[in-house]
């Protein structure tokens, strides 16, 4: 991903020379940001930042730059130290340092980053957006991470899954797995079309922070949510800010929902 912002090698690849460095700083195409990195008048403000403090954009700030999901929670400019003596302040990653590729990480790196800040579940979610997106297995993961995360991280990866769509899907999903349901994830309903998840005959749609919903998506939404129930089915929808600041009270409902005496299959055995 190109934000802007290069280190001299880079530059020096793409046919630049001292000379005409020193007349891109001097006429402003170029400002220089720190010993042997440069950045243009229009470089992510965020990478900038970065690469001042001695390091190089990575961690959550990395994952929201690529446009992977990010959950809320994780505020300000999250940078990688590359150099040995200069890591204090800086997000780490397990194992070996790696030397800066560029002024922002790969997702790989950023996600080792991300696995020593992040919860554990936002760690999760973050893996399935760039499962999702990428078209990885998780033993794809599994391999672009070793030596990069400890054991505990390597664990978390068995309850990832590239088929969740959304990052509140895959919170809402490693939240009711751990309450002991029995999660399917994007359940294809004949004659209906996929759900986020489903627990039993619950149907769960989840929305995104960013969910805009036209006339035409309201108006087919509701109408699926009838056919399902007509089917037998029980839909519900999570909003972005109920999965993230109101979630003890859709969990209580959700219990509720799936009582043997209202539904086909208790909470224990779903």
């Amino acid at each position: 991903m190109d934000v802007g912002v290069y280190s001299r090698t880079e530059l020096v690849a793409r046919g630049e020379t001292d000379s005409t460095l020193r007349r891109s700083v001097r006429s402003g195409a170029l400002t220089r940001v720190r010993g042997g990195w440069y950045a243009t008048p229009t470089a992510n403000p965020a990478a900038v930042e970065a690469v001042r403090r001695g390091g190089v954009l990575s961690c959550v700030s990395a994952l929201d730059l690529h446009d992977f999901w990010v959950a809320p929670g994780y505020p300000g400019v999250h940078a990688r130290g590359t150099r040995a003596n200069n890591r204090a302040g800086f997000c780490r990653h397990h194992g070996r340092l790696h030397r800066a590729g560029g002024a922002i990480d790969s997702p790989a790196l950023a996600l080792a980053c991300a696995a020593k800040c992040m919860r554990a579940e936002d760690w999760i979610a973050a893996v399935d957006s760039v499962l999702n997106t990428k078209k990885m297995t998780v033993e794809d993961m599994r391999s672009a991470l070793d030596g990069l995360i400890d054991y505990d991280a390597m664990q978390l990866l068995e309850k990832c899954d590239p088929d969740a769509e959304s990052g509140t899907e895959s919170i809402v999903r490693v939240r009711l797995r751990a309450h002991n349901f029995k999660v399917a994830v994007q359940p294809r309903i004949p004659g209906v079309g996929r759900y986020d998840l489903g627990v039993g005959r619950l149907l769960i749609e989840c929305d995104s922070k960013t969910h805009h919903m036209g006339e035409r998506d309201y108006e087919r939404d509701r109408w699926r949510d009838r056919k399902v129930m007509l089917a037998g089915y029980l839909p519900i929808r999570l909003t972005y800010s109920t999965v993230f600041y109101d979630w003890e009270d859709a969990m209580a409902d959700i219990v509720a929902l799936t009582r043997k005496s209202r539904h086909r299959y208790g909470a224990q055995s779903c």
